[in-house]
């Protein structure tokens, strides 16, 4: 067992090497910094608190599952992060943020915090590559992007969207069980409608025109 510093001290990873957990990470509410080019491995799922990719650094993440209770933080405007076909999972209470300056691509994200409790976008663009999968706990992308050939599926939760544009921006497979989709934006704003067809709580909010377009059911 690996315990992180009381204190929020950084853990920092240096070298080229792999952060390879087979037991078990205690973060201890701290910060896990990336300070050199490494990979996630190992058979258990890594539970992070707070993680930041440093400057000209990159993180590849696991292959299967990695989860954030904290915030996700790239510096490296130049990339940073490579998903390798793995998902990442914010999870439990903390209010959450995402943050990079310019796109962040994920494979896969699964939204499931406590209900009434915040993930939030600061990033101009999150990419979703295969799949958005909401579960319970709000994903708030304000203003900002969240778009890519991934799909989107919702059993629970609140994704709230104030671009103004046709939203949600996902052009991949929507399954939507339960949950609710918010339309928040200042201005004019459309559902993405369509092949969607189906969804289950709908918000409109704020001012300008709300248009729904092509839907089966609501």
């Amino acid at each position: 067992t690996l315990v992180g510093d009381a204190n929020g001290m950084n853990i920092g990873i240096t070298g080229g090497s792999d952060w390879t957990n087979n037991g078990d990470f205690m973060h201890n509410n701290g910060t896990v910094t990336v300070v050199g080019n490494t990979t996630i491995a190992g058979t258990n799922t890594t539970n992070f608190n707070n993680l930041t990719i440093n400057n000209t650094f990159t993180l590849t993440g696991h292959a299967t599952n990695m989860n954030m209770e904290g915030n996700w933080t790239n510096s490296n405007a130049a990339g940073g992060y490579t998903h390798n076909n793995g998902t990442v999972t914010f999870l439990m209470g903390n209010a959450q943020t995402i943050t990079k300056g310019g796109t962040e691509t994920f494979y896969r994200i699964v939204v499931n915090k406590f209900a009434g409790t915040t993930l939030t976008s600061a990033t101009t663009t999150i990419a979703v590559t295969n799949l958005l999968t909401m579960t319970e706990g709000i994903f708030d992308l304000n203003t900002n992007t969240m778009n890519g050939a991934g799909g989107f599926t919702a059993n629970g939760g609140d994704l709230q969207l104030a671009k103004i544009t046709t939203v949600p921006e996902l052009t991949g497979a929507y399954t939507i069980n339960a949950g609710t989709v918010t339309l928040d934006g200042a201005g004019n704003q459309t559902l993405r409608g369509a092949a969607v067809n189906t969804y289950y709580n709908l918000v409109l909010a704020n001012s300008g025109v709300k248009t729904i377009n092509n839907l089966t059911t609501i």
